[in-house]
């Protein structure tokens, strides 16, 4: 239930927001939200992204829409378009794809914040650089704490700086890039055409996890992924993700590893494996024989925890992944860890881990650009201001 403050406080941002063309690059760009029962936070999308001239499309997948009031507001907002799809999470990304008419497109997870300079020059990169269909910025992550009232931003990783997959076959890219996985494709901006291809080609999945290698595979079949240094990805910790929704098209709650050896996931996986198959040997000089092969060891890679992730290796992050590793020995130990982890209990105890791993927190020290609408300082200073803004205006 979205509270009478929480719409008043938008209400509120939308009459001082005007708009501009500070970002002019984000005319170039689309962004798809897909939601799920989080529809509170789609009241901050809209006053971060209303009247500024990227293209935003709410896929909102909760069972019930927004209110007819809430709806009213957001139709009035000429870059804002909210559509009501109940189904999975693949679907309502593959059917918003279909309004997509500007030349590069991106996903954002519904609690989750972009930064505009980042992603203008995540554009610009783009725009130089004709050898590559994706481009991935900088990550931290962020936080907001209920008893002091106050968000903070902290290290989320460093995986990133510097990294690109950059070759000129497909069978080269998908082998550096999953062995030794960093997820640098979910949330990269693309071209829209790259964009359509990969997202049209993929099916619900009972494994969230198996959505995004499957994605991930396909990103590298069609072409090449780099970054940039500049930050323009801020990942939430607010809420818990949900992990057991049929509705949603997959959980969380099965690992990949699970859903690989499940008798029950049999026919996923062999559709699975078939798409990528047909994909690969669609955009390759592979025969069918040697692109099942390669998409065999790309799964390989994923089975024995190739995984470099984006968060840095603590020594207390090292220590716990040990133990979940070795817990995934298992089976029985294992199937009782991810039915605790919905759970309050399981809930309080990833909490509590996370503060333990995530590291101290980050002060934004403001450059001394002259032009500080360019400034992601002052960007990341303004959205800590907001987010604070919005959860007190919960409170109400």
């Amino acid at each position: 239930m979205i509270s009478l403050g929480l719409i008043k406080w938008m209400e509120r941002e939308l009459e001082k927001k005007k708009l501009n063309n500070v970002h002019n690059q984000l005319s170039q760009l689309t962004i798809i939200i897909p939601s799920f029962f989080r529809q509170e936070y789609l009241i901050r999308q809209v006053v971060l992204w209303a009247f500024t001239d990227a293209t935003i499309i709410i896929a909102d997948g909760t069972s019930e829409p927004l209110s007819s009031r809430l709806i009213k507001i957001i139709s009035n907002i000429p870059n804002i378009s909210y559509k009501h799809l109940t189904d999975t999470y693949a679907s309502r990304i593959r059917r918003s794809s279909n309004y997509i008419s500007t030349p590069y497109a991106m996903c954002l997870a519904d609690d989750d914040i972009c930064l505009k300079v980042g992603l203008c020059r995540a554009i610009d990169k783009l725009n130089q650089d004709h050898e590559i269909l994706a481009c991935m910025g900088q990550t931290i992550g962020f936080d907001y704490d209920a008893k002091i009232m106050r968000g903070s931003y902290m290290p989320y990783g460093d995986s990133l700086r510097s990294y690109q997959v950059k070759l000129q076959n497909p069978e080269d890219r998908i082998r550096y890039a999953m062995d030794g996985y960093r997820g640098a494709t979910p949330y990269a901006v693309y071209r829209t055409n790259e964009f359509k291809n990969i997202w049209q080609g993929i099916q619900t999945s009972s494994c969230l996890e198996a959505t995004e290698y499957e994605h991930a595979v396909a990103t590298y079949t069609l072409g090449n992924l780099a970054t940039i240094e500049d930050i323009y990805w801020l990942r939430s910790y607010e809420c818990e993700p949900w992990y057991e929704s049929a509705i949603e098209g997959g959980t969380r709650a099965i690992t990949f590893n699970l859903w690989w050896k499940e008798e029950e996931f049999k026919d996923e996986r062999t559709s699975f494996v078939k798409r990528l198959t047909e994909k690969l040997n669609t955009n390759s000089n592979l025969s069918s024989k040697s692109a099942k092969k390669m998409i065999d060891e790309a799964i390989g890679y994923i089975l024995r925890g190739k995984h470099i992730g984006l968060m840095n290796q603590t020594a207390s992050l090292v220590l716990i992944t040990r133990i979940l590793n070795t817990i995934k020995l298992f089976p029985i130990i294992d199937n009782g860890v991810q039915k605790l982890r919905s759970t309050t209990l399981g809930i309080t105890i990833r909490r509590y881990t996370r503060k333990i791993i995530r590291g101290r927190e980050l002060k934004i020290v403001e450059s001394n650009m002259t032009d500080k609408s360019e400034s992601i300082e002052l960007e990341l200073k303004n959205k800590l201001i907001l987010i604070d803004a919005f959860h007190a205006a919960q409170r109400f």
